[in-house]
């Protein structure tokens, strides 16, 4: 993906943490992974066409296309990084998955006002590092 044509905006950084959480959610997860034995169900016709029209199944609403597991890995492998408070990097990344700014506030000991701001000051101080940057990168 080139991004050295984007003028980075706070909006738009925000925009793609967000994406990198939701992508987050859907990616499985990291690390040793043992494949359990699986035993074969062996079912009846009857209950065959009873799962048919049962509408309880969980949909996945949400699959990641190639350019937005592109945007996770740019957004955790090289912004993330970029920022010095690791408090402000989970401010930030709990902030995209949804938590409110009390809940947050909670969980980092602070006042939710104090949260928001510093939410705000490192999306904009990414923004600037990344136009910053850009700009180094064309010179």
């Amino acid at each position: 993906m080139n991004t050295s044509s984007i003028v980075w905006t706070v909006e738009l950084v925000e925009e793609w943490i967000c994406i990198a959480a939701q992508v987050e959610r859907i990616l499985p997860p990291v690390g040793p992974h043992i494949a359990m034995a699986r035993q074969t169900i062996i079912r009846s016709w009857q209950e065959l066409l009873w799962d048919e029209f049962d509408d309880d199944k969980p949909v996945q609403a949400f699959l990641p296309t190639n350019e937005q597991v592109s945007q996770w890995e740019t957004v955790v492998v090289r912004w993330l990084p970029m920022i010095d408070s690791n408090k402000d990097v989970k401010i930030l990344w709990w902030r995209a998955c949804g938590l409110g700014w009390t809940k947050i506030g909670r969980r980092l000991g602070l006042e939710r006002h104090t949260i928001a701001n510093r939410h705000a000051r490192a999306l904009a101080d990414l923004a600037k590092t990344l136009n910053r940057k850009k700009n180094l990168y064309q010179s």
